[in-house]
């Protein structure tokens, strides 16, 4: 996304091991693109975040996949940031 609007963005809580994930796949972009790619692709069950967090990271989505993670967020009880924080806790832990 080209700008930053400050009604759409994400602040996303996530570990020191989550922001290393983040960096080795974002490739010279930006880490919020990186965790984008990874929500992207991600399938299956969404666990719950991460307790320890020590950053919050501005993520803006595209809208399909913000609607896509409200729904499933609405069944759960959960937020959009607590889940793409557990998101990327799968997606860290399967590199480990």
């Amino acid at each position: 996304m080209s700008r930053r609007d400050p009604r759409r963005t994400l602040r996303v809580p996530v570990t020191d091991c989550g922001v290393a994930h983040l960096r080795a796949r974002a490739r010279g972009r930006s880490l919020a693109d990186a965790l984008r790619r990874i929500a992207e692709s991600h399938e299956g069950d969404i666990p719950p975040a991460p307790e320890d967090t020590h950053r919050l990271l501005p993520v803006q989505l595209p809208a399909r996949l913000r609607a896509t993670l409200a729904a499933r967020g609405a069944d759960e009880g959960r937020g959009a940031a607590d889940m793409l924080a557990g998101i990327l806790g799968a997606a860290t832990e399967e590199r480990t």
